[in-house]
């Protein structure tokens, strides 16, 4: 099931360090972390999600459109966190985003 305070988790665990998620993280995708920032791209993030809290049913697109729709920027605010757009690319599956503090 989607959740948008399950998904900002996953950054404020990350800020954190925790060694669980971090270590997920590296397996999935051992480029994700440059310099203490995280590096993803959307695919990246629902395969993250879907494994660090052992979902086996979820659909990509599903994930797209929820998370677009959800207030993650707005929650992570909170933790002075936020995701932007590292390189936008011509489809949204391909940018790059990051995780950073907020000001």
């Amino acid at each position: 099931m989607l959740c948008a305070a399950r998904i900002s988790q996953l950054f404020i665990l990350f800020q954190q360090g925790d060694k669980k998620l971090i270590a997920q993280l590296k397996q999935l995708n051992p480029n994700a972390i440059v310099n203490n920032q995280w590096y993803f791209q959307l695919t990246q993030l629902c395969q993250l999600y879907q494994s660090f809290y052992q979902l086996h049913t979820l659909d990509y697109k599903e994930f797209r459109t929820f998370i677009f729709n959800a207030p993650i920027n707005h929650q992570l605010k909170a933790h002075h966190l936020c995701i932007k757009i590292a390189k936008a690319q011509a489809h949204v599956d391909n940018n790059l985003y990051f995780l950073t503090t907020s000001t």
